[in-house]
């Protein structure tokens, strides 16, 4: 399959493919908005690894245009992505051209221009319906719109290849719809754990993400994993939403170890995160465990991360001599913080040292508890 030929921007992908490179076919099944109710159809996705076996590049042929009315000219149209699932390029077998509205041809500029709407991640067409682009404007037209795109739907001139809107959200939703998952973990049942390694590590952030991602996918909970995933976390915040959906499905010893690394090393939001974190969770904790982390409540410098964590001793480890030990010195913070202590400590058995400490704290401030 040959690049259309008036279109320098792209080079022949079939011959770049050495005999160091492997091909394996996956029949897949994949919905497409384009299609009644959303239907399923079944397809060929091609994956290519190179000689270390690792996924590199993925291909599948598809169809130019969703053809409701049977009235359209539809071509094969082949896709590639990278082993991420994102949309690189795509192709055309030579001598064939794809077709805008009332047989007009497309010229190299709307091949160009597809391939800029097809590489927008929040192009419009993300959030439009196929009805919406098959209503036509002028209704005593005979014809339904199924091939141009001159339709009832504004859209602005750079976000579509004029006459052609119904190809633009074909191809748009085949480049990214639930392909991007099923290549996502084709990729990552290739990788090798040094692999994992890497991408956790990299400066790119999507490649950590989806490094995480694929561990929850293949249940891959090695500790070196995870610690690189903590590691990694707290030096990021939006790895924060993926790291805990992992962490969270880990068995009850990985989940305490990551929450521990993670409060330990974390910033405030990251502290703040792990500590509702273990108030919400319905997993046993052991006093044993929220007494070492009380050790850690005089580094915590803001209200909201004492609060929590007030809030977590009171809910799972209240009658601690171990966090009463160490939340008696915030006392001495800032009114705020310390008055929330006041309240927590109040009701707690303390000793006569710690109860004179609390007693002179309310002779200080009492009017303003």
């Amino acid at each position: 399959m040959l690049f259309f030929p008036v279109w320098v921007f792209f080079q022949s992908g079939e011959s770049s493919y050495s005999s160091e490179f492997k091909k394996i076919e996956h029949e897949i099944t994949v919905a497409h908005p384009g299609n009644e109710d959303n239907g399923l159809e079944q397809s060929t996705l091609v994956e290519v690894r190179n000689k270390k076996g690792m996924a590199v590049e993925f291909y599948m042929n598809v169809e130019s245009v969703i053809c409701v009315k049977s009235v359209c000219k539809v071509v094969p149209v082949r896709i590639f992505w990278n082993n991420l699932g994102e949309y690189q390029k795509y192709e055309l077998d030579k001598g064939v051209t794809l077709e805008k509205y009332e047989a007009d041809l497309f010229e190299k500029q709307d091949y160009v221009k597809l391939h800029s709407i097809l590489s927008n991640l929040d192009s419009p067409f993300k959030n439009v319906r196929i009805d919406e682009i098959l209503t036509v404007a002028d209704e005593t037209h005979n014809d339904v719109d199924a091939v141009s795109g001159a339709t009832a739907l504004e859209l602005d001139e750079e976000d579509t290849v004029p006459g052609a809107a119904l190809t633009c959200f074909t191809l748009w939703h085949w480049a990214h719809g639930d392909i991007e998952t099923i290549i996502r973990n084709f990729t990552g049942k290739s990788l090798k754990k040094q692999v994992f390694k890497n991408y956790l590590t990299s400066i790119k952030e999507n490649e950590q993400l989806f490094a995480i991602e694929q561990l929850l996918e293949t249940k891959n909970y090695k500790k070196n994993l995870v610690d690189a995933v903590i590691n990694e976390t707290s030096k990021n915040d939006n790895l924060l939403r993926s790291t805990f959906k992992y962490i969270n499905n880990a068995s009850d010893k990985k989940y305490f170890q990551a929450i521990e690394k993670l409060f330990l090393k974390g910033n405030e939001k990251q502290k703040i995160i792990a500590l509702n974190s273990l108030l919400n969770s319905k997993r046993s904790v052991s006093s044993k465990y929220l007494d070492g982390l009380s050790k850690e409540v005089l580094s915590l410098k803001t209200y909201q991360e004492i609060s929590i964590f007030l809030r977590l001793m009171k809910a799972k480890n209240s009658n601690s001599q171990e966090v009463i030990k160490h939340t008696i010195p915030l006392l001495d913070k800032d009114l705020l913080i310390a008055r929330s202590v006041y309240w927590f400590l109040k009701d707690k058995n303390l000793s006569d040292k710690q109860q004179k400490k609390l007693a002179v704290f309310y002779s200080k401030n009492k009017n303003q508890l």
